[in-house]
């Protein structure tokens, strides 16, 4: 795990890059307390890096592969790679391939 303030960030975005999720599915899924993961969110939602779709739910703005615009959604239980200078999140396959 991550302790750093720019890595809680990474994690929650890597978390929210394939569905959308509440504050409590990220911490549930990052092992992250509270207070971190709403500051990441509110981060991430400050810099337009993520969004709330309604409901309580955070979703990534970018919806698709940063290598090959491969859909989040066929990413689900799978990991993410995100850049950590940029923010942008790639498939396993761009990954490896960089």
């Amino acid at each position: 795990m991550q302790t750093s303030v720019s890595g809680d960030r990474l994690s929650v975005l890597a978390v929210i890059a394939a569905t959308a999720l509440t504050a409590e599915q990220v911490r549930d899924r990052t092992d992250l307390p509270s207070d971190r993961v709403e500051s990441a969110l509110a981060y991430l939602r400050r810099k337009h890096i993520a969004r709330n779709v309604g409901g309580g739910r955070f979703r990534s703005s970018q919806l698709d592969c940063a290598g090959c615009s491969r859909s989040g959604r066929t990413t689900r239980g799978q990991s993410v790679h995100v850049d950590p200078k940029t923010f942008r999140w790639f498939c396993n396959a761009c990954r490896d391939a960089r």
